[in-house]
């Protein structure tokens, strides 16, 4: 009894040790594993209760940093599932304390040994699941969808130690990734059945609630998370008080929200190890945002970017994003906050749902921009009323072009800005020039060509993007060189000022002007074909011609406000 009781403890200590140094891992620390492995490879019956994670470790240092697995070396060999159990086991370790691309690494170990070898459903579904999940908390999309697809028709095979959690997988990347949105909840419900203890039920519950916060439905969000039970768990209490924070945050719960703040800070100072805890300080960085404790906010945006997987997580990116964008408001810095917000819509892009708290920001914050966009294109009105209706008109087609050519949600935006404003230069150029009824004489035509400069060096001076200046100065260039400013050929042209230039050309043309009547829109269309690649790519031109035979809206006075809002409108739908 006693020898059974010393083997035990050695075998604890075994563990105990290598989950040690499978959490220091490092170059360095990689001779003092590869020791410890060989000593419980040598005395294998004394160690095989932890031999199989050990086996996962020799594996995961070895292609690491490519040296020959200490196994091999010293000619050990082991069973297949021995070394899947020991993933397994090693791929939740990582996961447990935060390092998700530790785990995603060691679940991809798992996938290499199911493709060599042949083993039976009870190894290869948990194989797919751990690979599932760990790309689903990285935010690789494409992957956990994959794997989402490959277990979702195996629900029968699934064995009954991952029940519970296969279902609620399931409701995780059903909540998040497209496909049918009643899906998550039949998961979830089916998850709840699985739990065998309370503290699994509440850890359902609280994912359930965040489905429920996706749709902007916080009373049943709120009505779930009320379900969870007190608990000292802190991974538990964690995540719940965070998902309760989101809520309060989008809702009039001003004193709820300090408390949860209090309670996160509380739990963070003593256990900040707690599993997933960098999302507490996505919604404590929004909160001292929205109470103007802008150093507060700034301290949690710095311990998100110090988060270990950071660099690899776009989700966790797009919200640092999302937090630098609220920070740039309050400075002021509205341009460098709306280019940020985007970006973080594009990374975020991939999940179904925009996230209220994100949906608010870009709301906020084209509400703050709106004005300075309004002002540019009053500034324009005021010199040529004509011009300020052809740039609002080019930006409406400009968009519908966009979206026919598939572009990112991020070059969507700048496309449209860069349309709305690419004739801004003109309000630079002498009003008698401008509104000449009479054909130009050449010094005035070469006047007339400087706008695109004028404009692109305005808006630079107002920092906005590059890519946005760059729609302004490039518009009339032309595929064959001979457009202004600079004379590029089609290769150089970039390619949003391309679409711009197209849209340009169309409604000037579609337009009655003093000196000549408008074309119809099919003879513009002829003309616009028969220059092909001396105005632009044929992709460009092609998506044109699709927008134009599905109707194209051209009021004689387009109003900023409704245009804009008909783009913003379509882009947060998307």
């Amino acid at each position: 009894m006693v020898e059974y009781a010393w083997l035990i403890m050695m075998q604890n200590n075994c563990r105990r040790k290598l989950r040690h140094l499978a959490k220091a891992i490092n170059y360095t620390s990689a001779f003092s594993l590869r020791s410890e492995l060989r000593d419980i490879f040598l005395y294998r019956e004394k160690f095989r209760e932890c031999f199989p994670f050990a086996i996962a470790l020799d594996i995961f240092v070895s292609k690491s940093f490519d040296r020959q697995p200490v196994s091999e070396q010293i000619s050990i060999s082991y069973k297949p599932e021995e070394a899947l159990q020991g993933i397994f086991e090693l791929t939740k370790y990582y996961t447990m304390k935060n390092m998700g691309m530790h785990a995603y690494m060691a679940a991809a170990l798992g996938m290499d040994v199911i493709k060599k070898h042949k083993v039976s459903s009870q190894f290869e579904i948990p194989a797919k699941y751990y690979k599932m999940m760990t790309a689903f908390e990285l935010g690789f999309s494409d992957e956990a969808i994959k794997y989402y697809n490959e277990l979702l028709p195996r629900e029968s095979e699934i064995p009954d130690e991952i029940k519970l959690g296969y279902y609620n997988a399931l409701g995780l990347i059903s909540a998040q990734f497209p496909g049918d949105d009643h899906k998550a909840v039949k998961y979830y419900n089916k998850a709840i059945q699985e739990a065998d203890i309370p503290q699994k039920v509440d850890i359902v519950k609280i994912n359930f609630a965040d489905y429920y916060y996706g749709r902007e439905n916080f009373e049943k969000a709120l009505e779930l998370l009320n379900e969870v039970s007190p608990t000292d768990f802190a991974s538990i209490k964690g995540y719940l008080n965070t998902i309760k924070l989101k809520i309060y945050l989008q809702t009039p719960h001003d004193d709820e929200c300090k408390k949860v703040v209090e309670e996160l800070e509380v739990l963070n100072n003593k256990r900040e190890d707690w599993i997933g805890n960098w999302r507490s300080f996505i919604f404590l960085g929004h909160y001292y945002a929205k109470i103007n404790n802008y150093a507060k906010a700034s301290y949690y945006l710095e311990k998100l970017k110090n988060v270990e997987d950071f660099k690899f997580n776009s989700y966790l990116q797009g919200e640092a994003l999302v937090l630098e964008a609220s920070l740039e408001l309050s400075r002021k810095n509205n341009i460098e906050g709306l280019k940020k917000i985007i970006q973080a819509f594009q990374l975020l892009s991939s999940y179904k749902t925009v996230s209220p708290h994100l949906r608010g920001m870009i709301r906020n914050l084209l509400g703050s921009v709106v004005d300075i966009f309004s002002q540019l294109i009053i500034e324009i009105r005021s010199k040529d009323p004509y011009t300020a209706s052809h740039t609002l008109r080019v930006a409406n087609i400009a968009y519908r072009m966009g979206e026919k050519l598939g572009l990112s949600r991020t070059h969507l935006f700048y496309l449209s800005v860069g349309a709305m404003l690419h004739d801004y230069g003109k309000t630079m150029v002498p009003t008698h020039i401008l509104n000449k009824p009479e054909k130009l004489s050449f010094e005035e035509y070469e006047i007339i060509k400087m706008h695109p400069e004028y404009g692109a060096s305005r808006l630079e001076k107002m920092r906005f993007p590059q890519e946005i200046v760059n729609v302004v100065l490039y518009h009339h260039e032309r595929g064959n060189g001979s457009g202004y400013p600079v004379g590029l050929k089609l290769s150089d042209i970039p390619f949003l000022a391309q679409i711009v230039a197209v849209a340009d050309v169309f409604d000037a043309l579609t337009t009655d002007r003093p000196y000549r009547k408008a074309l119809s829109k099919e003879e513009a269309l002829t003309y616009i074909v028969e220059q092909g690649e001396n105005l632009a790519k044929k992709e460009v031109i092609s998506a044109f011609s699709k927008c134009l035979k599905e109707g194209i809206h051209q009021p004689d006075e387009a109003e900023f406000a409704d245009i804009w809002s008909e783009i913003i409108e379509t882009f947060l739908a998307k």
